[in-house]
């Protein structure tokens, strides 16, 4: 029974609105079934691709471009209306899919009498990852579809809907950003009781998981005393950095395009978490912005092991997934946690502790003896300083960029991305918050008329 249950929870991305799968066609009715619908990991663990494209992080040309597909190239020229023809959207659907599967997990959870005190134990594991998992699906789904956080009114906006059951065909008015944010939150902090400190099998969330996934949340909301004690609670349980000068690839540099040399589950995972697959990520007309590229120092590792050599023009593309794969990582590390350790106390006012925090982050990335410790004057320039190796060190991380992109709207110093030009026209976000929102899917409202 469990497999015909796996199949109708796999449904493709292009029939899931179509199909609307009913939780009464095989209810799993074990603790065995309900670990084995959240260890699909290529499903569950999977989620958006898209934010990578939004961010300013990455550049194509004209040909590159007409090879996207249609929603890579509304996303790259920051058209809102993300539809394709049909109305469709995978960011929305997908998305929405596995907030189900969850949903189904915690209320057939709730169903089964454990025999045992191990079971019992199983249960309540399988119910807090299934509440990480429906957090981490809306924080995806709320930095796409929600208005960004800018000022403290924006919370009270409405977002997206809040759908915390399988009753697939309840049909739901959208919740406020406030609502969708505090749900996150208490499913993250439930589910932070029950999971280990470290999971041994990084594709399962744990306490460390939920800590980071908490101070992406908080970090965010711009609840900068918040998210620096969560950043304190994850690096307390897991802050190793990988040694870059001991990587294996290195000896092979320039790395080509297709090769990927950062290990897959190295010590710096946290949580493996991945983009859902689109070919502008790998397609070799997807460069890397010049800028951007050009700050990486000649002692740097990461400028041989994130990219290629650069090309005629000077461009490079990406190889640097810490899936080791052409998967996009988006999962939780150790060395974003440090960073963002190091953003909250800069911005706290708190410059020496912030200089001490990026420097030891830093030195992992640098050829042995090559580094010299970053020093700084004063609080402002010590927060610009964080967020530029912010920047480099994420870079290609899915949504994150964009994610940061959208909570820079509260700095005055953030004027936008850089220019984007496709047949001769300049295409720019500016610091409007309405620039940074994508429409809900053309038949999402069809379906729906409370949207």
């Amino acid at each position: 029974g469990i497999w015909a249950l796996i199949a109708v929870l796999t449904f493709s991305c292009d029939n899931y609105l179509e199909e609307r799968p009913s939780k009464n066609i095989v209810v799993p009715n074990t603790v065995g079934d309900l670990r084995s619908i959240l260890n699909a990991v290529d499903r569950m663990n999977t989620g958006s691709g898209y934010g990578l494209v939004l961010s300013d992080d990455i550049f194509t040309t004209n040909d590159g471009w007409l090879g996207y597909d249609e929603a890579s190239q509304n996303g790259y020229i920051w058209n809102g209306s993300w539809s394709a023809a049909d109305g469709d959207f995978t960011a929305w659907t997908l998305a929405y899919s596995r907030i189900f599967t969850a949903n189904l997990v915690l209320d057939e959870a709730e169903n089964i009498e454990p025999v045992s005190l191990q079971e019992e134990e199983e249960l309540n594991e399988i119910k807090a990852t299934a509440k990480f998992l429906r957090a981490f699906h809306y924080y995806e789904l709320m930095q796409l579809f929600s208005h960004p956080i800018v000022v403290e009114a924006d919370l009270d906006r409405e977002a997206i809907p809040l759908k915390l059951t399988p009753a697939i065909d309840e049909h739901m008015a959208k919740a406020t950003s406030r609502e969708v944010y505090n749900q996150m939150i208490s499913d993250l902090e439930s589910a932070a009781e029950v999971l280990p400190a470290m999971e041994e099998n990084v594709l399962r969330p744990s306490k460390a998981a939920c800590y980071g996934l908490l101070l992406r949340i908080y970090l965010g909301l711009r609840e900068y005393e918040q998210a620096l004690a969560y950043s304190e609670r994850a690096l307390g349980i897991k802050s190793d950095l990988m040694d870059f000068n001991a990587i294996p690839e290195l000896a092979n540099i320039p790395i080509q395009l297709y090769s990927y040399p950062i290990p897959q589950f190295n010590e710096e995972v946290i949580m493996h978490l991945q983009a859902g697959t689109s070919s502008f990520q790998f397609s070799p007309l997807t460069f890397i912005d010049t800028t951007l590229y050009g700050t990486f120092e000649e002692n740097d590792i990461r400028k041989y092991l994130y990219f290629t050599a650069p090309d005629e023009e000077g461009r490079v593309n990406f190889v640097g997934n810490f899936s080791g794969s052409f998967q996009v990582f988006t999962g939780l590390t150790t060395g974003e946690l440090h960073l963002s350790k190091a953003e909250c106390q800069a911005r706290l006012g708190r410059v020496e502790e912030a200089i001490i925090t990026l420097n030891r982050f830093l030195e992992s990335r640098y050829f042995v003896g090559s580094f010299i410790p970053y020093e700084a004057s004063g609080s402002k320039e010590v927060l610009s300083k964080v967020l530029m190796e912010r920047r480099k060190e994420l870079i290609y991380r899915g949504l994150g960029r964009w994610a940061d992109m959208r909570r820079l709207l509260g700095d005055a110093d953030w004027t936008g991305s850089q220019v984007r030009t496709i047949d001769g026209i300049d295409y720019k976000v500016g610091t409007d918050p309405l620039e940074y929102i994508i429409d809900i899917p053309r038949n999402e409202k069809k379906l729906n008329g409370k949207l």
